[in-house]
This record gives structure tokens, sequence and C-alpha cells, in this order.
């Protein structure tokens, strides 16, 4: 999930996340999105999400990690990235 105070930064900043992640290319991951979160605004800011599907553990792992260290990077230091690696729901 990607969250911050403007809409539009938001949205741009969780496209750049769903394009590095369809770089990497890894076999067996599936990238759906991103799509604004079901509860688009909550506490101000607003939130969109990128879905991970992957074949095996290790493959989501090893890219979460990476996802993880380019961070500033790839959203801005205004907007935040939340990983959660095993979801129960996607609100």
């Amino acid at each position: 999930v990607v969250s911050g105070a403007m809409a539009d930064e938001v949205a741009a900043a969780a496209e750049r996340v769903a394009d590095r992640l369809r770089e990497e290319r890894a076999p067996g991951l599936e990238v759906i999105g991103p799509a604004p979160c079901p509860l688009e605004r909550l506490r101000g800011r607003a939130r969109h999400h990128v879905l991970l599907k992957a074949d095996r553990p290790g493959v989501l792992g090893r890219t979460l990690w990476e996802l993880a260290r380019e961070e500033e990077a790839l959203v801005g230091t205004g907007n935040r990235l939340e990983i959660d690696r095993d979801p129960l729901d996607l609100l």
C-alpha cells in the first residue's frame, strides 16, 4: 500500500512501484494493480495498493526485500510504502 496526502502523487508513486516490480520479471511472480484501496482515504491519507502473487515464497521474499530497499526512491519522501506479506484482507 502506498499512502500520502496528495491523491495524484500517491497514484503516481504506486504506478512506479508496480513498474519496478514488473521490471524484475522474476519467474512465477504476478503483479496486479495498482488500484485505489477499497478504503481510498484513511486518516486523511490517500491509498493505492499493488498485489503480488508468487508461486514460491522465496521469490516473493527476495522481491519484497529489494522493494523495501528502494522505498524512498520509488515513493518519495512525503509518501509511505507499507508491505504486508500475507494480508488477511485488502481493506
